[in-house]
C-alpha cells in the first residue's frame, strides 16, 4: 500500500482489514455447515433440508440464498450479519453476493456497514486475485444516482485528490496494488456524470499506464445513459492519450469529436 505516501497508517489499517477477512471467511463457513450446506469437490453445494431431503446446488445460487437468509436473519445483529455476507463474498465471489450487499448497504442507512464495505472492495481491487464480482457489483453503484457519488469517491476520486495534493500521483505506476485497482475502476465508470469523473481522468492522463483503462471510460461515455460527454472537454483528453494500443480507435474518436465540434460551434 502507497509507501512514503500514505505510510505506515495505511499499511496498519490494511493489516486490519486482511485479519477481519480472515475471520469473517471463518465465521462463514461455519454458519453454512450450521445450516446444513456442504461443498462437494467439483464446486456444487449440498443443501440438506429439515425435511431430510437434499438438493444441489451452484455457488451462485448458494450466493444468492444465503446472503438473503444471513440478512434477514433477527437473531443475530446487523454488524454480524453484514460481517457474514462479506465472508460469503471473500468464500462463494458470486455476484448476486456482492449484490445482496449493495441493497443492504443502500436501504439500511448505516455509515459503518457503508464504511465497511468500501474498505472490502479496495481490498479486493487491489487484490491480485479475480475482483470479476466486486466490478460487476461497482458498475451497478455507478448507475445508482444517488449512490454513485459516494461509491467514485471511495473507490478512486479520493486517493486521487490525496495524492495530487501530496504531489505523489506519478508513484501510482510503481504501487502495483493501486495501479490494479484503478485499472479495474476506471473502465466501469461509464455511467458517471461527465462533470464528476472527468477531472479524475484528466489528472490520471499523465500516467501512461492507464491511458487504455481512461480511453475505455471514455469510449463508454459515449453511449451510457448518465456519461454525457462534451466533445471540448473529450476531444483535449483523448488527444492526450498517446499510449493508447487501439491507436486506430482512438483516431476515429478524435475525428469523430473534431466534427461534433466543428457542427456544435
Amino acid at each position: 500500500m502507497l509507501r512514503g505516501v500514505v505510510g505506515s497508517e495505511r499499511e496498519r489499517k490494511n493489516s486490519i482489514v486482511m485479519n477481519h477477512a480472515s475471520s469473517q471467511l471463518a465465521a462463514v463457513l461455519a454458519w453454512l455447515e450450521r445450516n446444513s450446506f456442504f461443498e462437494n469437490a467439483d464446486g456444487r453445494w449440498l443443501h440438506v433440508l429439515d425435511s431430510g431431503d437434499s438438493e444441489w446446488l451452484t455457488s451462485s445460487e448458494v450466493g444468492y440464498h444465503c446472503a438473503g437468509k444471513i440478512l434477514d436473519d433477527d437473531e443475530l445483529d446487523k454488524a454480524t450479519r453484514f460481517s457474514l455476507c462479506l465472508g460469503l463474498l471473500d468464500l462463494l465471489r458470486e455476484y448476486m453476493v456482492a449484490t445482496r450487499l449493495r441493497w443492504a448497504t443502500q436501504a439500511g442507512g448505516e455509515p459503518e456497514w457503508e464504511a465497511l464495505l468500501w474498505a472490502e472492495y479496495r481490498r479486493r481491487l487491489e487484490s491480485e486475485q479475480s475482483a470479476d464480482e466486486v466490478i460487476k457489483s461497482l458498475f451497478d453503484w455507478f448507475e445508482e444516482p444517488e449512490a454513485n457519488l459516494r461509491a467514485f469517491r471511495q473507490t478512486i476520486e479520493s486517493e486521487v485528490t490525496e495524492l495530487c495534493r501530496r504531489s505523489t500521483l506519478l508513484t501510482v505506476s510503481k504501487n502495483e496494488s493501486l495501479l490494479r485497482r484503478f485499472r479495474r475502476v476506471l473502465p466501469v465508470t461509464g455511467p458517471l456524470p461527465w462533470r464528476v469523473k472527468h477531472p479524475v481522468y484528466r489528472k490520471l492522463s499523465i500516467i501512461p499506464d492507464l491511458h487504455d483503462e481512461i480511453f475505455m471510460a471514455v469510449r463508454a461515455s459515449q453511449h451510457d445513459l448518465f456519461g454525457d460527454m462534451p466533445a471540448e472537454g473529450g476531444l483535449e483528453l483523448v488527444e492526450s492519450l498517446d499510449a493508447v494500443r487501439e491507436q486506430t480507435a482512438r483516431a476515429e474518436m478524435i475525428e469523430a469529436l473534431e466534427r461534433r465540434q466543428v457542427s456544435s460551434d
